[in-house]
C-alpha cells in the first residue's frame, strides 16, 4: 500500500481531537515539537514512521533511540552527587566518587532525539555511590603521611587490645600483641622525620596571632615547645635501643614521655580554656543567627573531643613513666589499648570532619 497523507491544523478543533488522543495513546506531541508539520509536504520514508534526521530511528521509542549511547542501561543522563550538585566530568569519561559521571547520548539536548531515560539510582548513605566516595576518601587519607601514621595507630593498639583481652598467651593473642609491637615501632621510625615538620608549625604560630587570648597563646606556645623537645628525645632512645649511639635508652625514653604528657597537659588546659570562651559566647549571643550559633557549637563538639583525646593519651603517658609516680606502671595491657583505640578514632573522626569541610 501506498503512503496515505493527512493534512490538519493543529489550531483547528480536528487538530485538537487528533493532539489530545495521541497524547492519551502515549505518543509524543508533534505539533507543539514541530509547529510546521501540518502545513510541510510529508517526505517518503518507512511507512508510518515520521523521520527524525537519522535513518530508521523512530521518534519517542527508547528501543530505537539507543544507537550510539554506548548501551542501555543509565545512558543518556548523568547521576547526581549526593549534595545535588553536578558532578564535573568530560565527554565520553566515567568518574567514581560522589556521582559517577556516565558518558551522555549523541542525541541529548537535541530537537530531534529525545533524552535517554536513566535508571533511579538509590543515593542513600548506604547506595554503592556513598560506599565508593568513602573508598576514595580512605585511600586519598592513606596517600598522606598523617593519615597513614593514624591508621598504624589506631591498628596498633586496636591489636593490642584485642590480645590482651581474649584468653591465653600463646596462639592468636600472643600475635595480636606482637604486630601491636611491631606496629609501634614502624610509627616510631617514621617519626625520625617529623622534627622539620614540627618546627615550620613552631615557627609558623611563633607567638601566637594578636587577636587571640593571651592565655590561649601562651599555653600554645609551652605545647609547641614540649613538642619540639620531644622529638629528639625520642631519637636518642630510639638510636640507644638499635646500638647506634651509647647511651642508657631507659632515661631517655622517660624524658621523652615526660615531654609528651606535658604537652598533653597543655593542650588539655588550652582546650579547656577555649571552651569556656565558646560557652561565654554562647550565652552572651542567643538572640544571633542560627549559622553562627551552629558554628560556635561546632567549635565546642571539637574541643569536648579534644580533650577527650588528650586525656586518654595522658592517662597511657603517666602509665608509661617510671613506677612511683601517680598509676605509672599499674594499667593492664586490654585497658592501655582500650585507651588508645579511643583517642585513634576520635582522630580519625576529627581529621575526616576537617577534611570534609575543606572540601565544602
Amino acid at each position: 500500500m501506498g503512503d496515505v497523507e493527512i493534512c490538519v491544523d493543529p489550531r483547528g478543533t480536528t487538530g485538537t481531537a487528533v493532539r489530545e488522543g495521541l497524547l492519551k495513546l502515549g505518543f509524543p506531541d508533534f505539533f507543539e515539537s514541530t509547529p510546521a508539520r501540518a502545513t510541510q509536504p510529508r517526505r517518503r520514508g518507512r511507512p508510518g514512521t515520521p523521520r527524525t534526521g537519522k535513518p530508521g530511528v523512530r521518534k519517542g521509542l527508547v528501543e530505537d533511540s539507543l544507537e550510539g549511547c554506548g548501551g542501555g542501561e543509565g545512558h543518556g543522563q548523568r547521576d547526581r552527587a549526593p549534595g545535588g550538585t553536578e558532578p564535573r566530568a568530560g565527554p565520553g569519561w566515567a568518574r567514581l566518587g560522589r556521582g559517577a559521571a556516565r558518558p551522555r547520548c549523541h542525541g541529548d539536548g537535541s530537537a530531534s532525539f529525545p533524552a535517554c531515560p536513566a535508571p533511579a539510582r538509590d543515593l542513600t548513605p548506604g547506595s554503592v555511590a556513598m560506599a565508593a566516595g568513602a573508598l576514595w576518601g580512605l585511600v586519598a587519607a592513606l596517600e598522606t603521611h598523617r593519615g597513614r601514621d593514624r591508621a598504624v595507630r589506631a591498628l596498633s593498639y586496636g591489636c593490642q587490645l584485642a590480645g590482651a583481652a581474649l584468653p591465653g598467651p600463646a596462639g592468636l593473642p600472643g600475635g595480636l600483641l606482637a604486630a601491636s609491637a611491631q606496629l609501634s615501632s614502624c610509627r616510631t621510625a617514621l617519626r625520625l622525620f617529623d622534627d622539620l615538620a614540627m618546627l615550620r608549625h613552631s615557627c609558623s604560630y611563633g607567638l601566637g596571632p594578636e587577636g587571640e587570648d593571651a592565655l590561649v597563646r601562651g599555653l600554645s606556645v609551652l605545647c609547641n615547645v614540649a613538642n619540639q623537645l620531644y622529638y629528639p628525645c625520642e631519637h636518642v632512645a630510639w638510636a640507644a635501643d638499635v646500638g647506634i649511639v651509647r647511651a642508657r635508652s631507659r632515661q631517655w625514653w622517660a624524658r621523652s614521655t615526660a615531654l609528651w604528657g606535658c604537652a598533653l597537659l597543655l593542650g588539655i588546659l588550652r582546650s579547656l580554656r577555649i571552651l569556656c570562651q565558646l560557652r561565654r559566647k554562647l550565652s552572651q549571643h542567643k538572640c544571633t543567627s542560627p549559622q553562627r550559633q551552629q558554628k560556635l557549637r561546632a567549635q565546642v563538639k571539637a574541643e569536648v573531643l579534644s580533650i577527650l583525646m588528650d586525656t586518654a593519651d595522658l592517662s597511657n603517658a603517666i602509665h608509661w613513666l617510671p613506677p612511683g609516680f601517680l598509676w605509672a606502671g599499674k594499667f593492664p595491657p586490654w585497658l592501655v589499648g582500650l585507651l588508645g583505640t579511643i583517642s585513634s578514632l576520635i582522630g580519625i573522626y576529627q581529621a575526616s570532619r576537617g577534611a570534609n569541610s575543606e572540601a565544602a
